[in-house]
């Protein structure tokens, strides 16, 4: 008589969990500085820098927004595009911080130009423009150039200031 073994099932034949992963707040900012370390080890000015965490973050964003509309949205993708926007802000946002994003905002300047406004991100907790990437001179020409947006987020402003003096 033969035995019958149980095989275990392949982690590609478990449905998706929608258990709630947390990531302890130590182990992302080493990976967030890790993955920063490394692009700046890559790049010679803050634009090429900001390019290459765009990449990175774009990458991630897009297989984490599927990952969203299988499971809260049973496939279904939003077609319009502040219905987008608020699904982004609200499920999405909640998804990798934690909570949702303080609002969403259109830009006066420009038609197709949105922003996501979140007052206490957790990113910016861990990342700040090396010197040799930027110089004084071209920093405070950029803060001359946009004294509108410096008054809304002056704490940021002081923050920058203060690391490159």
């Amino acid at each position: 008589m033969a035995s019958i073994t149980k095989q275990k099932p392949s982690p590609l034949d478990k449905p998706l969990s929608k258990g709630k992963a947390e990531v302890n707040i130590a182990t992302f900012a080493l990976l967030f500085s890790e993955m920063v370390q490394y692009c700046q080890n890559r790049v010679y000015s803050v634009s090429e820098l900001q390019t290459k965490l765009s990449e990175m973050g774009q990458h991630v964003g897009s297989h984490l927004l599927d990952l969203l509309f299988v499971r809260e949205q049973g496939y279904k993708r939003e077609t319009k595009l502040l219905k987008m926007l608020l699904f982004i802000k609200t499920n999405f946002w909640k998804t990798l911080y934690g909570k949702e994003a303080d609002r969403l905002e259109h830009s006066n300047d420009d038609e197709r130009t949105y922003y996501i406004i979140e007052t206490e991100h957790l990113v910016n907790k861990f990342i700040s423009v090396p010197k040799d990437k930027v110089s004084k001179r071209r920093f405070e020409m950029h803060v001359n150039e946009t004294a509108n947006h410096k008054e809304k987020h002056k704490s940021e402003y002081a923050e920058m200031s203060h690391l490159l003096n």
